[in-house]
């Protein structure tokens, strides 16, 4: 399909978010955004991963705060917290917050967690 790019970059960007759509449930509306596709174009590999997963210790609303972040500039956004036990390292340079989900109704003993990476 090299020359559909040659001569149908922007249909073929069309086409393959319209697929990505259609799959993700409409989760996943603009995979390859306006001009990610041109003329050059040789080949677009894809790959998307749903996940629905329950946090095991949830979030209360009401312990939700704005706070200062600075990020250039001050500016302030509605920070979460919890309590909870967490899983937290500490690094050179940065900091790893691990969150885990609660564990599925099945017998495999899977676990899933996910982790953010926070500078110093």
């Amino acid at each position: 399909m090299v020359f559909g790019f040659v001569l149908k970059a922007v249909q073929v960007r069309q086409e393959l978010n319209k697929w990505a759509s259609d799959h993700t449930n409409g989760l996943i509306i603009d995979l390859l955004p306006r001009g990610s596709v041109k003329s050059e174009t040789v080949q677009v590999y894809g790959n998307a991963l749903y996940f629905k997963g329950a946090w095991e210790n949830k979030f209360d609303k009401s312990s939700t705060k704005d706070n200062e972040f600075h990020q250039g500039k001050e500016v302030h956004v509605p920070f979460m917290r919890s309590y909870e036990s967490q899983y937290i390292m500490a690094c050179d340079g940065f900091k790893v917050l691990g969150l885990p989900y609660q564990q599925g109704l099945d017998d495999t003993k899977r676990k899933f967690s996910i982790y953010f990476y926070l500078p110093d």
